[in-house]
């Protein structure tokens, strides 16, 4: 008896279509076989209805032995993967908020206090739908909450505040933090080992910006934005770097 017929008797053929479907698997199992042991599966992975029938059992049926090669496989999605990357990498470093609101250099030495009143657009109620604070109700946040640390505002295009935030203590500080009106925050990033971000339209607004180099810090319940002349200062003037 050989192989074909061993196998055969598992099958218990009963009619001639039987016998025929048998063999076909049959043919298909040695085959498997046959690649198998000579190391085609480390290149290629089956499927399809044969496949899922002869090595899991299940109860499906074709003719052809579907496969992919690993290798091939491994290489497409490794380069799509990798383009990906370097897609979501340049996004990165090319990101930038829409809308951000352009300032200019400050032509003089400023200090002033933005009004930061705010007033409610709705009542706020509390669970049991008392009103607490009604609408039209207006509020100084700073005297209800503390900003922890100093704002600076630069360009990040003006080789001059650039050199200006160079010779400041405002950087590698917990103390300060840095914003950026224009520039690129990733290259700020890399260059400084630290961490800078954009000057969302909302932060302008509310500080009522309009000029670089800016300082915004809190006093008391107040804040006070400082904004700097480069052009007019004086080579010895410590102050505009503190």
């Amino acid at each position: 008896m050989n192989i074909i017929e061993q196998m055969l008797k598992k099958y218990n053929p009963k009619s001639e279509t039987e016998l025929i479907n048998a063999l076909k698997e049959i043919f298909q199992e040695i085959t498997l076989l046959g690649l198998y042991r000579g190391g085609f599966f480390n290149k290629a992975a089956f499927y399809g209805g044969t496949s899922l029938r002869i090595l899991y059992g299940l109860e499906r049926f074709s003719e052809d032995l579907d496969f992919s090669l690993l290798e091939k496989n491994k290489e497409i999605i490794e380069k799509r993967a990798n383009i990906a990357r370097e897609q979501a990498m340049e996004n990165i470093k090319n990101y930038k908020p829409k809308g951000l609101i352009p300032l200019t250099p400050a032509t003089k030495n400023r200090e002033f206090s933005p009004d930061l009143t705010y007033t409610l657009k709705q009542d706020i109620k509390d669970i049991k739908g008392n009103i607490i604070y009604p609408q039209g109700f207006t509020f100084n946040p700073a005297k209800y909450a503390r900003i922890s640390y100093g704002i600076v505002v630069i360009n990040a295009n003006n080789p001059k505040e650039i050199e200006w935030l160079e010779k400041s203590s405002f950087l590698n500080t917990i103390a300060y933090r840095i914003f950026l009106s224009d520039g690129n925050y990733y290259e700020m990033i890399k260059k400084y080992k630290q961490e800078f971000f954009y000057l969302l339209p909302e932060i302008t607004e509310r500080f009522a910006l309009k000029h670089t180099p800016s300082i915004i810090q809190q006093q008391g319940d107040k804040i006070i934005v400082n904004e700097i002349c480069l052009e007019c200062r004086k080579d010895s003037d410590e102050e505009v770097y503190r």
